[in-house]
């Protein structure tokens, strides 16, 4: 169980470092923002500091993203055997709710996502590799 929890909990931290690319911002940037000292990052993704939920929270604003669409993309699909207290609360919510809850567009596979992640990287490899310049064609005298 704990190498289970230890995988999944490395994964969704190569989500957070592939959603923290792809934002945009500086490493520099989110950790002025959320406070913290330059290597904050890195520290928490080699595994020096412990993962708490606020650290993913206190990320995820910095970078403008809500953590509904980030834990969408760690889990898109329903479980097809929802646990017993998933089970309870999904009652619960329906009964708070007075209705139905209204069903959502289907959510992308994990294969889709792992694609999208894919070609998100390599696009990123191919804007920061650097780009080759033509050397400009000597100039030619128009002397006759």
């Amino acid at each position: 169980m704990a190498d289970e929890t230890e995988a999944e909990v490395d994964r969704l931290l190569e989500l957070l470092r592939t959603v923290i690319k792809i934002s945009g911002f500086q490493v520099s940037e989110i950790e002025r923002r959320i406070g913290q000292s330059a290597g904050y990052l890195s520290r928490l993704r080699s595994g020096a500091i412990e993962v708490k939920l606020r650290h993913i929270y206190d990320i995820l604003t910095a970078i403008e993203l809500h953590p509904a669409e980030f834990f969408r993309l760690g889990y898109p699909q329903e479980p097809a055997h929802p646990s017993p207290t998933g089970r309870k609360l999904r009652a619960f919510v329906t009964t708070l709710q007075g209705s139905p809850q209204r069903s959502e567009p289907a959510a992308p596979s994990s294969e889709q996502i792992q694609e999208l992640l894919t070609g998100l990287r390599e696009l990123l490899a191919e804007r920061s590799a650097p780009t080759r310049t033509a050397s400009p064609e000597p100039e030619r005298s128009r002397r006759r």
